[in-house]
């Protein structure tokens, strides 16, 4: 985990189905959250996180990521430039993975 800002667990081993459960655990509890802000029912976000299920779609993570950042932009009152550095953190995670 970074030390200044929330990221996702990121490790050699980590699926998409991982990924995609530990960034929605930053932002909702329940899958019933997930559904109540995105268009996505709650059935589909447990497919994306269950394990031989479907595979995230980039969109849908990087939705999650935009809300992540957005809520800890506001939450830690990040700068643009921290900001910025935040997404690239995300992305070069996305890209990681």
């Amino acid at each position: 985990m970074n030390p200044e800002y929330p990221l996702p667990e990121l490790t050699e081993n980590t699926t998409p189905s991982d990924y995609a459960f530990n960034l929605r655990g930053l932002l909702f509890h329940t899958l019933r959250e997930v559904e109540a802000h995105l268009p996505v029912h709650f059935a589909t976000v447990g497919a994306y996180e269950s394990a031989g299920g479907t595979t995230p779609p980039l969109g849908y993570l990087g939705c999650l990521a935009r809300l992540l950042v957005k809520d800890e932009a506001e939450e830690l009152g990040l700068s643009p430039h921290e900001i910025a550095k935040y997404k690239v953190l995300l992305l070069d995670q996305l890209r990681d993975l």
